[in-house]
């Protein structure tokens, strides 16, 4: 039996990438012991499923073929922020404005297919963002608050809208110290 670490996000569009890419650039000159994320795999995770049996797989990729039935809609990338964990990764993120009411109710769908197929019960909060660097458990509680605050003070100048057009289903390749790279499993397209 196979398995494999899986999630479902947004892709966001090349040009978006490249312009948080950018950013992050000037935050990794800061020097802090920060895992920055590969501007390849920046995303907008909807539902993280983690190991997964490959035949499930297809179950959920069939599912959100037959059942997304959305309208593109847009984004916009916002303020940088982070999420303190004491005891696990601590996240540093892009928030996300724009449409978010149509991201939540696509969230909402995602889940609820995912949930017909496998019976998972998705977590019920869900703060829409861009993950573009984590601090690791082993730094310690003070350090990981002294880094947190002075990236913070860092803000990003205003991104371009991008638009919302697919919703694909992901895994994880290669997760290890050196990083990851994300692999497309299917791909929904809405319609227009």
């Amino acid at each position: 039996m196979s398995f494999v670490r899986s999630f479902i996000a947004i892709d966001l569009a090349e040009e978006t990438k490249a312009k948080i890419g950018l950013f992050e650039d000037r935050l990794r000159n800061l020097s802090h012991p920060v895992h920055w994320e590969s501007q390849e795999n920046f995303h907008i995770n909807l539902l993280f499923l983690g190991d997964t049996r490959t035949a499930t797989l297809g179950l959920i990729s069939a599912a959100l073929k037959s059942e997304i039935k959305k309208r593109p809609f847009e984004l916009v990338p916002g303020h940088l922020d982070y999420l303190y964990k004491k005891h696990g990764d601590s996240i540093i993120y892009v928030s996300v404005e724009g449409e978010v009411k149509k991201l939540k109710e696509l969230r909402d769908q995602v889940c609820r297919c995912v949930e017909r197929v496998t019976k998972y019960d998705a977590p019920s909060r869900f703060l829409p963002h861009i993950t573009i660097g984590r601090i690791k458990p082993y730094i310690g509680q003070q350090e990981k608050k002294n880094i947190l605050s002075d990236i913070i003070k860092y803000q990003p100048k205003r991104f371009a809208p991008f638009v919302v057009g697919e919703v694909r289903l992901m895994q994880t390749n290669n997760l290890d110290d050196a990083g990851h790279r994300y692999a497309t499993v299917t791909k929904v397209t809405f319609g227009s």
